[in-house]
């Protein structure tokens, strides 16, 4: 009697096991599609992220760092000193 009752229980705890298995594989499977099915809007939010920050990180730069300022208004607002040429026709 006791062989048969230990069959029974070892039975019921394969199909058990089984049907676990069976729903991890699946959760498995679900977790997987939705994270190919997400990734890309993972990387537009990344990306919209990045260029809203880098003028804002810029921005804030320029207006907190004087020598950096300093030497933007020198690059961008130099004076050309340039000597024209005349050009003397001899006859």
């Amino acid at each position: 009697m006791k062989s048969i009752e230990n069959c029974e229980t070892s039975a019921n705890v394969l199909s058990r096991t089984e049907s676990e298995l069976k729903m991890m594989k699946q959760i498995i499977i679900i977790v997987f599609i939705l994270l190919i099915l997400g990734i890309p809007y993972i990387i537009y939010i990344l990306i919209s992220f990045i260029t809203l920050s880098c003028p804002l990180l810029l921005i804030a730069l320029l207006h907190f760092t004087d020598p950096l300022k300093r030497f933007l208004k020198k690059l961008f607002c130099r004076q050309t000193n340039l000597v024209g040429l005349r050009v003397i026709e001899i006859d």
